[in-house]
């Protein structure tokens, strides 16, 4: 798994083993508490490569090993970018050397902590070696051996160790108490030339054997004096082969069977007292696979007249069924009279080590998912792993036959890349992105990366590694084009769009956003404010309009609410939260600026409530009020009622037409508004009746302000083009009490009205109570 975290921690960008790529994980992903991120954070570029004990991902939940660089921009810390490889994978690629459970081959850093080990992986990790370990005693060296029980599984082994060049990591492999100690890498590079040197010594003894033989004849005087030369002789190559950790074999032709040194017997597992094996014994001791190039080697070598020198790599079966890699070396030294060689004397040299190197390394180049290949200075491919093969060869082609030049798009894309090789030969690595074709003609994306094979020599083999991003590349541009899409409708969004993440931090601001507000700063200023800071930003009253995140609340949550600006802007407020499972993802803040809509709603409002023609409240409205006035009982005096209606008007409809009568009714509006005061509430009830409100106000002051009404209209003239008009209007009046309903008022004050009409109209009569009234329910 590939990440990179930013310098705050928080993970932008994550790709996992079958898994396409993910910018920005949601919910966000901070790693500021690993190790391997704090290295880097808090070094001041000290530590450009680190390796970590294993840790369990919070994105893949598996226990993995963190590869880490650090990134830096002229000197500033901008984050890290992470190789996450699977602890069980590298266990994998060591169960795969060693399968049988007693061996143990283990991967720790300097110390001693667990990176991976070929069996009970899940017991170790976590876990460090004890502090008595050679490799922890004694960091100034590179490699040892020792001898110990295992605290996992109680197998007492010989451990061979080494440490990684360059990198703070140590190798451990360990056989179980038969197996001769694993020789390190210098050991056995050594072993070559001292096996040719042993060789050698046997040639000389051989030589000198046959020259003293040849001698004995004509010098048997000095017959003791040879035979102490030829003890002194063995002397000197049993001290030679006990340097070189070898064994020494004889094979007699005329017999055929050979015979072992106690060394040999030890590294196959058999006691001092085994039986010499004959050839028949030998063949079956030696892998099947290996026999036939076996024989054909021996008969060549062996069934000769020459002296030609045997040197073969096989299998041989230990005492324990195992089987274990030799190289045997050796030639003739004894013929008999038909030039055929009569003795062979040689060494054989355990070489486990080099071929389970060997093998680690072909299983780690050609299961690795990527293409990796060896090119020399003049860009020739060397060599290079079966997934380049498999990526870029055509059937029957072989790696010799292709040119690199045809992996690339045209001359120009080749002559690109090697622009690139100057910053390789200074800096000794190289990494970007490039195009390929591969073997069906695609064209596919990779990221390479370049090392050195030696870093001191500029001009040494470069190894390449490809990984295939193809899915990735789409991946992204179509991300790109998805983000392109969602600021465009964002940034056009009628309305205002501010964006926090789960952390509370503003991620997204569009233009109008702000200029709803009155702020006068660019969107782009707000963009990465925490949610605290932008509320100070705004102020107390406008950081009201914007209610907190509440964790416990339910996820099905969503505020709307209005507000009005101090300039007297109505804005509409939505606060939606993301989440995903419950989860709390972040929150998105809309605004919409709903004056018009406001304006429109007041507007009807107002003709729902108002009468067209006199613009005064219509009965509905009025109702209202006094229902309201009625009910309320905070007040000793409640209010009083009047009711109005103007004298003989069907005299003036059908004398001068309702259109005249109209110019009538709205005259006598304005007169009733003309006498009130501000806060008495007029109504047209309908026709030619009127109503008054007159809040907190008794009948006695209500007859004055009646009486007031009357005698306005009654001295005023209506102009209505060619006519002048005048009219009077009669009013009944009747006092709020608490007992009465509105209802009840109205017909009180009707009743008053209907009262001043009887007793000649053009004046303003009171409602009586029942009991307080002689024989008229009003008073003039």
């Amino acid at each position: 798994q590939v990440a990179v975290a930013d310098a705050q921690g928080r993970v932008r960008y994550t790709r996992g083993v079958n898994a396409d790529a993910v910018i920005d994980p949601q919910p966000p992903v901070f790693i500021t508490d690993r190790e391997h991120f704090t290295v880097h954070a808090h070094c001041a570029g000290t530590t450009d490569f680190f390796i970590s004990s294993p840790v369990k991902g919070r994105i893949s939940q598996q226990w993995t090993i963190q590869f880490t660089r650090g990134l830096w921009l002229d000197g500033t810390f901008q984050g890290v970018i992470v190789l996450s490889v699977s602890a069980e994978y590298l266990a994998t690629a060591l169960k795969a050397i060693f399968p049988d459970q007693t061996d143990a081959a283990s991967l720790v850093n300097n110390q001693g902590t667990y990176l991976a080990r070929s069996y009970h992986l899940s017991q170790v990790l976590g876990k460090t070696l004890p502090h008595d370990r050679p490799f922890i005693q004694h960091p100034e060296l590179n490699r040892g051996t020792y001898e110990v029980v295992a605290d996992v599984d109680q197998i007492a082994r010989l451990y061979s160790w080494e440490r990684v060049p360059h990198f703070p990591l140590i190798i451990l492999v360990g056989l179980d108490s038969d197996k001769a100690l694993a020789l390190t890498s210098e050991a056995i590079s050594d072993s070559h030339w001292q096996s040719g040197l042993g060789s050698g010594l046997l040639l000389l003894a051989g030589l000198t054997v046959a020259w003293l033989w040849a001698q004995r004849s004509r010098r048997s005087a000095k017959l003791q004096h040879i035979a102490e030369q030829l003890q002194a002789s063995k002397a000197q190559l049993r001290i030679t082969l006990d340097a070189v950790r070898d064994g020494l074999w004889t094979f007699d032709h005329t017999t055929m069977t050979a015979k072992w040194d106690n060394r040999i017997r030890a590294m196959l597992g058999y006691g001092e007292n085994h039986q010499n094996p004959s050839v028949q014994t030998l063949e079956a001791l030696i892998h099947p696979a290996d026999l036939p190039p076996l024989r054909l080697e021996g008969a060549r070598a062996f069934n000769s007249h020459s002296d030609q020198v045997i040197n073969m790599e096989f299998r041989l079966r230990k005492a324990s069924g195992r089987w274990l890699w030799v190289l045997a070396r050796g030639r003739a030294v004894e013929w008999n009279s038909a030039g055929l060689p009569k003795k062979s004397v040689g060494t054989l040299t355990d070489i486990s080590a080099r071929v389970s190197e060997g093998h680690l390394r072909h299983a780690l180049l050609n299961r690795s998912a990527a293409a990796i290949l060896l090119v020399n200075p003049e860009r020739r491919i060397v060599d290079a792993n079966a997934r380049f093969a498999s990526m870029f060869l055509r059937p029957g082609q072989h790696l010799k036959d292709l040119d690199l030049r045809d992996v690339h798009l045209d001359n120009d894309h080749w002559d690109g890349l090697g622009v690139s090789y100057a910053t390789l030969r200074e800096t000794g690595k190289l990494h970007m992105e490039y195009p390929f074709k591969n073997a069906n003609g695609q064209v596919r994306w990779y990221d390479i990366h370049a090392v050195l094979q030696d870093p001191d020599d500029p001009q040494s083999n470069t190894i390449w590694t490809w990984i295939d991003i193809t899915s990735r590349h789409e991946a992204d541009a179509a991300l790109a084009l998805e983000t392109l899409r969602l600021n465009t409708l964002l940034e056009c969004f009628p309305g205002g769009v501010l964006i926090e993440d789960a952390n509370e931090s503003v991620i997204f601001v569009n233009p109008v956003w702000p200029r709803l507000l009155g702020l006068e700063v660019p969107a782009s200023a707000l963009q990465g404010m925490h949610d605290i800071e932008l509320r100070t930003h705004l102020g107390p009253t406008m950081s009201g309009w914007m209610r907190s995140h509440q964790p416990g609340r339910s996820p099905e949550s969503r505020q709307s609410h209005e507000v009005t600006t101090a300039q007297g802007q109505h804005l509409e407020i939505n606060h939606i939260e993301i989440r995903q499972n419950e989860q709390y993802l972040g929150s998105v803040w809309l605004l919409r600026d709903i004056t018009e809509r406001k304006q429109h709603e007041l507007e009807l409002a107002h003709l729902a409530s108002t009468d067209v023609l006199t613009a005064l409240p219509n009965r509905r409205s009025f109702m209202q009020h006094l229902n309201a006035a009625c009910a309320d009982v905070s007040s000793a005096c409640q209010g009083t009622v009047l009711m109005l209606d103007i004298d003989h008007f069907k005299k003036v409809n059908d004398t001068y037409g309702h259109a005249i009568g109209d110019v009538v009714l709205q005259h006598i509006a304005r007169a009733i508004k003309a006498t009130l005061r501000t806060y008495d509430i007029p109504g047209r009830l309908g026709g030619e009746e009127f109503a008054v409100l007159l809040p907190a106000t008794g009948t006695r002051e209500g007859v004055k302000i009646a009486e007031r009404i009357r005698q306005s209209i009654a001295d005023s003239t209506i102009k209505a083009d060619p006519h002048q008009i005048r009219v009077t209007i009669s009013i009944g009046i009747a006092g709020i009490t608490p007992t009465a309903s509105p209802d009840d008022v109205l017909q009180q004050a009707d009743d008053a009205l209907y009262a001043a009409k009887e007793s000649g109209r053009n004046r303003v009569c009171e409602w009586v109570a029942a009991e307080t009234r002689q024989d008229d329910p009003a008073t003039t």
